[in-house]
């Protein structure tokens, strides 16, 4: 029994012996709903979660996004949030080197990983989780800072704040001091700012900064059973076939695994076949896998134990096997570079 169909509550009357509670048309009414448009969906079981799974939806707070959001006002809190809340904000205090005011930690700690995991829904657990420690994060996006405060007192409490952290000067509240004002930023900024935490998708323009302060971590990939409880627990008209379907096509990406937009798996699906039916040969499959970061969907990021370096991996079951397909298309010698290519990589 999948976790969802174990999350469905007991009804409280026992029907008749002989009485379906669900028929299978609606079933299939369900199933096809789900790939057709969320608005002809029918309502759902109701779900009773327990106060352990209560504990994985939170709301997203009013921030600022470099792409909008499409899943709702409210997100799946995933395991690893904690993990590396912490170890960035590790990094933070504990890597501190001497500046001149005195010790500061790193100035800045990227969080990187495969284009559509989440990175941006991880920089709204962060930015709450850090208010409820510190007070003082303001989220950035591009060149200029965005504040969030409904008077003008709050607002210009972060201008000022946030003049001081930019002139590198040390900020005080309620007499404690070496309290620094923290930017958050979703996707890389224009500008480095002393004290910053950028989640962004890997790319060479932000390489070249981060790369210098060697204080990268990459976050992992989805489950199955992560995409299938998020979807669970979130209410969302998909169901868990339908998830593992798309798992096995694109691997543990969330964007596409969990949209509710049809037309975006389907998308997808073409540019996949498309970089696929570009690799015609061993140069073409080489490049790929040493510039694997403009190939998202068909390589992804695994981290290391460390979190702070990545192995790229080929994104799914179906990307394998087609390029395997691939192979059987060319000469013999063709085929024994391919494949020695591929598992050379692997074994890396």
């Amino acid at each position: 029994m999948s976790k969802r169909s174990s999350s469905i509550a007991a009804p409280q009357v026992e029907p008749p012996k002989k009485q379906r509670l669900v028929d299978r048309e609606s079933e299939a009414q369900q199933v096809i709903a789900a790939e057709s448009t969320v608005d002809e969906t029918p309502k759902a079981k109701v779900l009773i979660p327990t106060e352990a799974e209560r504990a994985k939806i939170r709301k997203f707070p009013l921030l600022a996004f470099t792409a909008p959001y499409e899943g709702g006002e409210f997100y799946y809190e995933r395991e690893c949030y904690d993990e590396y809340y912490h170890l960035v904000s590790k990094e933070l205090v504990s890597g501190a080197t001497k500046g001149p005011d005195g010790l500061v930690g790193r100035d800045c700690v990227t969080v990187s990983g495969t284009p559509g995991i989440g990175k941006s829904v991880f920089y709204a657990y962060f930015f709450v989780v850090q208010n409820q420690v510190n007070k003082l994060s303001v989220a950035a996006v591009g060149k200029e800072p965005v504040y969030y405060g409904s008077d003008q007192a709050s607002r210009q409490l972060l201008q000022e704040a946030s003049l001081e952290a930019v002139q590198w000067k040390e900020t005080e509240e309620e007499g404690v001091t070496d309290k620094r004002l923290l930017f958050l930023c979703d996707g890389s900024p224009d500008m480095t700012r002393r004290q910053c935490v950028v989640f962004t998708d890997p790319n060479k323009r932000w390489r070249k900064v981060s790369r210098k302060l060697y204080c990268d971590y990459y976050m992992p990939l989805w489950t199955l059973d992560e995409l299938q409880e998020a979807a669970t627990l979130l209410n969302y008209p998909i169901s868990d076939d339908l998830i593992k379907a798309r798992f096995e096509k694109f691997g543990g990406v969330a964007r596409e695994c969990l949209s509710l937009d049809p037309v975006v798996s389907k998308k997808a699906e073409r540019d996949l076949t498309k970089q696929m039916n570009a690799i015609f040969d061993p140069n073409v499959l080489r490049k790929l896998l040493l510039e694997h970061e403009t190939s998202h969907y068909l390589l992804h990021y695994v981290p290391e134990a460390d979190r702070a370096f990545t192995v790229p991996q080929l994104a799914s079951e179906f990307v394998e096997e087609k390029l395997q397909e691939r192979m059987l298309t060319k000469s013999y010698e063709q085929r024994e570079d391919l494949r020695n290519l591929i598992e050379s990589w692997e074994g890396a």
